[in-house]
């Protein structure tokens, strides 16, 4: 089975997960500065192999979908995307591993992304999830607002 790529940046690719991706996802998803404004309930290595399992084979065509975010040179996992369409609806929440964080990578992804979704499905708004205390991804979707 084949890895599908989503969606191509400068830098990044999006991606399905592989099994191979659980070592990073269990890392970033247990750092606590990573999950201040997450609101995970289990980030368990068995609840992450089947967030993993579930999501090997969802395309954009699913209803809820979660993507792998990976550096194209390495394709080493440093974040992951939440995407879920209902009634004409497109949500988007992402998650970067601190180490790889304030790099201008979802800045990078979203500008590639947004466009990307709307040609997809012109008839749907976009919106994001972001934690109201989360500063710094508000400021970033503040900026985002008008692609």
């Amino acid at each position: 089975m084949g890895v599908k790529i989503i969606l191509y940046t400068e830098r990044l690719h999006l991606r399905n997960f592989r099994l191979d991706d659980l070592e990073h996802l269990f890392e970033y998803r247990n750092n606590k500065e990573c999950g201040k404004y997450q609101e995970w309930k289990d980030t368990s290595k068995e609840y992450l192999k089947k967030l993993i399992e579930t999501n090997f084979d969802r395309d954009l065509n699913n209803d809820e979908m979660q993507f792998a975010i990976a550096l194209k040179r390495t394709d080493k996992l440093i974040g992951d995307l939440y995407i879920s369409k209902k009634e004409k609806t497109i949500s988007l929440g992402f998650t970067i591993s601190p180490y790889f964080q304030r790099k201008g990578y979802i800045f990078e992804l979203l500008t590639s992304l947004i466009p990307f979704l709307f040609q997809k499905y012109d008839d749907y708004e976009i919106c994001c999830l972001v934690h109201p205390e989360n500063i710094a991804s508000k400021s970033l979707i503040l900026l985002k607002k008008n692609i």
